[in-house]
């Protein structure tokens, strides 16, 4: 009887870490990638200091592993005096 008791305990030890191994195969890894160019100076000047105004390209792309899910790419004017 002894044999069955513990052969049964060491099934339902075995079948969780069965369990904990595949839930650590559900953990998804997404990667974001920034890279940010800067353009030529605009002819404009900075509306709250008057400083002078860079064009800066972001692009963004989101990566499951290495497959790449989401692209974008948005133009900002940066003020090289105060930041905004």
């Amino acid at each position: 009887m002894k044999m069955s008791t513990n052969t049964t305990a060491e099934m339902k030890k075995k079948s969780s870490r069965t369990q904990t191994m595949h839930g650590m195969w559900g953990v998804v890894v997404c990667e974001k990638d920034v890279r940010v160019k800067y353009g030529p100076l605009q002819p404009e000047a900075c509306s709250f200091c008057g400083g002078m105004v860079q064009l800066m390209t972001i692009k963004t792309q989101w990566k499951l592993f290495f497959l790449p899910l989401f692209f974008s790419k948005k133009k900002k004017n940066y003020c090289s005096t105060c930041g905004k």
